[in-house]
């Protein structure tokens, strides 16, 4: 286990010098590179984050090395030695001479500490534990919310916008589902995806619908989930690293930035400035109100 936490806090520490650096750099690479070409950046930091492994160079910039542990040994007193060059009297008859069994001292060691590496990969342990137990009970409190309240969507004209905008590219669309208590629609789900839209005619109209499923459709194709479980996943294993969690926001928000990047490709200038006004829409109703 020591080991392993010297591999990961080689890691974490030379990857945390990217993440810092790509996060210095991102005004600079939004000006020359789209952000599907950032999102491809953090794919390779998380990746890296998640193999154990120091690849050394001849000078790694980075190298981390176990304390050394010292054993005091005692030197014997100018006492002792007197005591052993005197002259050891003459044996005396052995207790099995005379009948009597002989008995051996038993020496009592006592309990040591647990050293500071055992600690730290305790401390680790437990952080990972902790992180990976609160993200679990809110994905299952959601699922718990869905299973409850949420149904399938009978209006035609939502189905009829969601093939349009599934034509583009998609092998398989989605199901749809109407939840109440949703600010945004939103794809849920690993395994079995749901495009979840909020339910009432004040979650959505007909002229900004199409472009709302066409950007979760954008992350149902592009398998974006899988990528925000990975950066949660690395965020796990990393928590004590601040710059993974700099690294997380930043990705997320390259995600969206390139699925809109996606979605305003072939619109007109009038659906550009429609879908505009629903971003910054979706953000109120993000800050405004919070999932019960």
């Amino acid at each position: 286990m020591e080991a392993l936490l010297l591999s990961l806090a080689e890691v974490t520490l030379s990857t945390g010098a990217v993440i810092l650096l790509l996060w210095l750099l991102t005004p600079l690479l939004a000006r020359h590179y789209p952000a599907r070409w950032r999102c491809w950046a953090w794919l390779a930091v998380s990746v890296r984050l998640l193999i154990p492994l120091n690849f050394s160079l001849p000078q790694a910039p980075v190298r981390l090395s176990p304390p050394a542990v010292h054993t005091a040994v005692p030197l014997p007193s100018q006492g002792d030695t007197a005591h052993e060059a005197a002259p050891s009297p003459s044996p005396l008859p052995s207790a099995s001479l005379l009948g009597e069994t002989p008995s051996i001292p038993v020496q009592s060691t006592p309990m040591s500490a647990p050293s500071p590496q055992s600690l730290l990969s305790l401390l680790w342990l437990a952080g990972m534990f902790l992180f990976l137990t609160w993200h679990l009970a809110g994905w299952l409190r959601f699922w718990a919310y869905l299973r409850r309240w949420a149904g399938p969507c009978g209006d035609p004209h939502v189905h009829e916008a969601l093939k349009d905008a599934a034509a583009l590219k998609m092998r398989r669309v989605p199901p749809l589902l109407s939840c109440p208590g949703l600010s945004t629609p939103m794809l849920a789900g690993l395994f079995r995806p749901v495009l979840l839209l909020p339910a009432g005619p004040e979650g959505w109209d007909k002229d900004t619908l199409p472009l709302m499923l066409r950007h979760e459709c954008c992350h149902y194709r592009r398998h974006d989930l899988w990528f925000k479980g990975l950066l949660l996943l690395v965020n796990a294993v990393h928590w004590f690293n601040p710059l993974v969690w700099l690294m997380r926001y930043a990705a997320d928000r390259d995600l969206e930035q390139a699925c809109d990047q996606q979605v305003l490709q072939g619109l007109s200038q009038a659906d550009r400035v429609r879908y505009g006004h629903l971003i910054v829409d979706a953000v109120r109703r993000t800050s405004e109100r919070r999932f019960p």
